[in-house]
Parts: C-alpha cells; sequence; structure tokens
C-alpha cells in the first residue's frame, strides 16, 4: 500500500499510517501526538508481541533536499551518545521512503501526566528524585556538542521503577548542517522559522543561538511550570511570547508562590535569566544548588553526570528534536565531575536476546509465549556499589531471627502458603514445610516467606533486599550474560525442572553455576524476592526456581510477579549490603 500525505498542503501530524505495518513487523496502531519536528504513533511489535513507539519526521521537514538521507545518518552516527537517562532507539528504518525511528515505550508517563496525577503541581522535596538525572543527560549531550532544544514536562518520561528518561534526543542534528546551508535557509524558514517549544526556549532561540544554556532555561521553566503551574511569561500567541522573553525579564517564582524558600526561587530565577552567561555553567550545577536550596542542612547531593566516553552496545539514544551546536568558538566549557560510586548497567534485553529466549523456550517446553518477556524493557542504570550474601539465605539463618525477635510470618499469620506457587495449602509455612508440622532442613533455602518478611529479615541483619535491576546485575555482571554462569544454557548447572532435584537443594549445591564473583544458586532453587514493585503494586521475584522447566525462565533478565504477601515453596530471598 502507498503511503500518501493527506491534503494539498500537509500539516504536522497529517500522514495516513494508522493500520500500516512498517518493516513487515510495526503495525500502526494510533497516533499519539505531534512535537517540534515529529509526529508520535503507539505501534505495536509483532515480532516481539509488545507495545512500542514510532517517530516520524513531519511532512515538511521531509520535502526538504537530501533530509531522508541525512536522518538515517544522524541516527547511526548517534550510537555512542547513550546515555542512563536518555530514551534509547530500538530501531530504525524507512517504509514507502519514509523514515522513522522506534523506541521503547514507557507505561510510567511523562512528567506532564505526572503533574497531573499530583493536582497540577510538583513537590518541591521531589525535584531531587528526577531533576540531577535529566541534567546528567544534557550535560553529557551537551558535552558532545548536542542541544536537544525541546526541553519541556512531555519529554520527560518514567520507567515503571521511576527511573527518569529524557526522550526526543536525535533526529534534527540534520538540521545542524541544514541551517548552515544558504541554499536551505530560506526553505527552513518557511518550513518553520522555530524549532521546539516557545513556551519553553530562551530568548537566544529566535536568534538561533545554541549553547547548554540554551537547555537549561527549557529544563528551568520546566520545573517552574511544575511548581507553580504558570508560565513565567504571560502571553497569548507564540510570537508574544518571544518577543516579550527578548525584551523582558521572567515573572519572579516568588510572587507566583510567596511561600517558597528565598533561595530556591534565586536558583530558579538564575537558570532562566534572560542572558546566557548569567545562568548556571551546567546543567547539573543548575540541579545541585537546587537541591542544595531545598535541603541546605543536608551534604552536598550526589552528581548523576557520566563521562562522556559511557556508550553501550544495544542501544541507540536517538529520537526527535536535536541539533548540534555552532562551531567550537561558541561552544561554552562544560564541566563534567567525576562518577558518582557505582556501576551503569545496562539491565533488560535487547530484540535479538529475546529472539534467542524464546528459541531457547521452543527447544524444550511446547508452549511459548512471547509477552513473558515483555517486562525486560533495555535499560541503562546505575547500581549502588553492594555486598550480597553468597547465598540464599537458609533455615537456620531464618530460625536465628525468629528466635530473637519472635516475627510471625504472613504465612502464619493467614494459615497457609502455596505449592508450585499456585496450589494453596493450609497449615503451610516456613517451619512446616508440610502443614503437618516437619521441621524443614537447616541448610535449605528457607521458602513460604513474603517480600514483607523477606525485607524484614533483612533489616535485622542491617542489610535490605536487592532493587530488581540490582539483582538483574549481581547474576549477569557488567558483561550481560545471560545465565549467571555465562550465555550458554546448561542444565547440570541450575537446580530446576531440567537436571534438578525434584525440591530445593543445600544452598550452594550447584557450585559450578555460580557467577565468576562466587554468588551461588541465581538460576533456580528458589526464585528470589526484590524490593522492586510493579506499576499494578506486585512485587517483584527473579531467578527461576527448581520447578521451573523453562530454561528461558531461568534468566537472569526475566520478571515474574506476585502479590506482596504471597508465599510458596519455591520462592525465597537472599540480602544485599550498601558499601
Amino acid at each position: 500500500m502507498e503511503t500518501k500525505l493527506v491534503g494539498p498542503t500537509p500539516g504536522i501530524g497529517n500522514w495516513d499510517l494508522i493500520g500500516q505495518t512498517l518493516s513487515n513487523r510495526y503495525v500502526v496502531e494510533s497516533e499519539l501526538g505531534a512535537g517540534g519536528m515529529a509526529t508520535v504513533y503507539a505501534a505495536m511489535d509483532q515480532t516481539l508481541g509488545r507495545q512500542v513507539v514510532i517517530k516520524i519526521p513531519h511532512a515538511e521537514l521531509l520535502r526538504q533536499p537530501g533530509f531522508r538521507e541525512r536522518f538515517i545518518e544522524e541516527v547511526r552516527s548517534l550510537i555512542a551518545l547513550v546515555h542512563p537517562h536518555i530514551l534509547p532507539i530500538q530501531d530504525y528504518g524507512e517504509f514507502e521512503g519514509v523514515p522513522f525511528a522506534v523506541v521503547a515505550y514507557f507505561s510510567g508517563g511523562d512528567l506532564r501526566a505526572k503533574i497531573n496525577e499530583e493536582g497540577g503541581y510538583l513537590k518541591l522535596e521531589e525535584l531531587d528524585q528526577w531533576v540531577p538525572q535529566i541534567a546528567s543527560a544534557l550535560d553529557f549531550m551537551h558535552s558532545k556538542s548536542v542541544v536537544h532544544r525541546d526541553i519541556k514536562p512531555d519529554n520527560i518520561l518514567f520507567d515503571e521503577q521511576g527511573n527518569v528518561l529524557l526522550s526526543d534526543f536525535g533526529i534534527a542534528t540534520v538540521m545542524q548542517d541544514m541551517e548552515s546551508d544558504e541554499t536551505q535557509v530560506g526553505q527552513l524558514t518557511q518550513v518553520g522559522s522555530f524549532v521546539g517549544t516557545t513556551a519553553y526556549a530562551p530568548p537566544e532561540a529566535i536568534r538561533r543561538e545554541l549553547s547548554g544554556a540554551y537547555d537549561q532555561y527549557s529544563l528551568g521553566v520546566t520545573i517552574y511550570v511544575g511548581l507553580s503551574g504558570e508560565m513565567p511569561f504571560r502571553a497569548s500567541t507564540p510570537e508574544e511570547t518571544l518577543v516579550l522573553k527578548a525584551s523582558q525579564e521572567p515573572r519572579p517564582i516568588n510572587e507566583v508562590l510567596p511561600d517558597l524558600p528565598a533561595e530556591v526561587s534565586r536558583v530558579m530565577m538564575k537558570s532562566i535569566a534572560q542572558k546566557a552567561e548569567d545562568r548556571f555553567e551546567s546543567c547539573s550545577e543548575f540541579a545541585r544548588a537546587l537541591s542544595r536550596a531545598i535541603a541546605p542542612d543536608s551534604p552536598l547531593k550526589t552528581n548523576y553526570t557520566i563521562a562522556a566516553g559511557i556508550a553501550f552496545v544495544a542501544a541507540l539514544a536517538v529520537g526527535v528534536g536535536v541539533y548540534m551546536l555552532k562551531p567550537a568558538e561558541e561552544i561554552p566549557v562544560v564541566i563534567v565531575p567525576a562518577e558518582p560510586p557505582g556501576t551503569v548497567f545496562e539491565a533488560g534485553s535487547t530484540p535479538e536476546e529475546i529472539s534467542a529466549a524464546m528459541k531457547l523456550c521452543q527447544l524444550h517446553v511446547a508452549t511459548c509465549d512471547v509477552r513473558d518477556y515483555e517486562s525486560e524493557i533495555l535499560r541503562a542504570v546505575r547500581v549502588a556499589d553492594l555486598a550480597p550474601d553468597k547465598t540464599e539465605v537458609t533455615n537456620e539463618q531464618f530460625l536465628a531471627f525468629i528466635t530473637e525477635t519472635h516475627y510471625v510470618t504472613e504465612a502464619e499469620l493467614a494459615g497457609f502458603s502455596y505449592k508450585d506457587g499456585f496450589l494453596k495449602r493450609a497449615g503451610w509455612s516456613w517451619s512446616s514445610v508440610d502443614g503437618e508440622g516437619a521441621r524443614p532442613e537447616l541448610d535449605l533455602p528457607v521458602v513460604h516467606v513474603s517480600q514483607k518478611d523477606a525485607q524484614t529479615y533483612c533489616e535485622w541483619t542491617g542489610a535490605r533486599l536487592p532493587t530488581e535491576v540490582e539483582w538483574e546485575f549481581m547474576a549477569r555482571g557488567i558483561d550481560r550474560r545471560t545465565f549467571p554462569w555465562g550465555n550458554d544454557w546448561e542444565p547440570g548447572l541450575a537446580n530446576s525442572k531440567l537436571g534438578g532435584l525434584g525440591g530445593t537443594a543445600p544452598v550452594g549445591s550447584f557450585a559450578n553455576g555460580a557467577t565468576p564473583e562466587g554468588l551461588h544458586d541465581l538460576a533456580g532453587n528458589v526464585m528470589e524476592w526484590t524490593s522492586s514493585r510493579t506499576n499494578a503494586g506486585k512485587a517483584v521475584l527473579k531467578g527461576g526456581a527448581w520447578n521451573t522447566e523453562n530454561p528461558a525462565h531461568v534468566r537472569s533478565a526475566i520478571r515474574f510477579d506476585e502479590a506482596p504477601d504471597f508465599s510458596s515453596d519455591d520462592a525465597g530471598f537472599r540480602c544485599v549490603r550498601e558499601l
């Protein structure tokens, strides 16, 4: 089917793509909206059976000579600009001459939705949860001479774990060459003399003066609007907004919010100063100043800026709305402080890794469903330096906890637990494995414990449960192994239904299946609780168990989830301690 522009003079978003299949894979379902330079669509990835987002440049841009070719070229060239808090591209291609990019769909929503959910205003104390991360992403790109040019609430996304990602980096790097090409200037002006969103853009935007201070201003306006519910300038048209910004200072935020701490107000107004040179030297400096203003008695906040060399093989950090900076003499100095403690780890699975999981499944079980792996979203996260338990917590260790604290588990309170995860059994608990008082063997992993039981035990020892990503990092390592021992499935290395013992084994029994760091039973034996919850409120478990028959479900990337008070004879845990 031929793709056509709707109408004689197509405008933003006027592509007739609903129902089309791109690259014999992505079925376009609906239009989600339009940004400064692209239209965004919801689509279904038929290969992996999960929701994705398709971004397509506006029709006006595609009419410019060479834009299609430059778009594909720039998508490829920006591979090295990957950052833990920049939304990665999963795929790209062309459909009937129309270039497109595919990015992950994140169900956590965007900052605008978060503001609406909280009654139209951000809480001051919540800013430190995401502003430093966005600032680090921006400084990283600025150190690469790239400016986003369209920072606003719609382009700040959240995943299920609350991690923040900056969206819409990528397409418009092609525009820098086009802006500097005298043969293109007139056409670009006709296409749209302004790139981005005027309400969030700085005064210098109309002059196309690009620097890191450009994005800092937009980030400042985003926070200003989130806190106050109002814009720094009151105007009836985009043109009037730009005129006011060029001729007046923004309205002080403490006039809108009289109770806002004076230092917070000062920091905010510095970030949106009329002159670029009057703003902070970097976005991270702005974030640190804001953090100190919010909590003046706390120590210096951690700087999340990532050194410019970090890159990951399996993701492309490209989207919509990036501009390259002007020549070197106009590029501001960006201070990139030392990295914070911890390791940047790429969790989740690439499309190729999920395809391999499906093939592994099909070799061993009759029914395989790719939806089992849809939660394995590829994402880069900084993981704290941890000291994990070498083995799962044993009955002997849990007995010592019970003896000292007289704690009563949730299964004991409820009067039941589960066998094989779905057969309800009255009277079963960690201390009565058959409901009739049979005592557990002391060297076996404790089971019939809930997420709360596990967390309470860990806290008693001075530790905590790992998050889902921390657990995955423990099992996979920085080289992202498929299994704790390597990338190939070997049934004798894990206590699962394929080559296992038919029940729990003493911890550490499958020593050859340990990680290179010496962590045992991260595949099989019992699923392990993490501290993470899904958006639906379910608690996350990892690792597979003694009764897991599908080896793809013993991979370290897969997620299981249950009610937080769930307990069974195939669920246990281990603790971690922060270094």
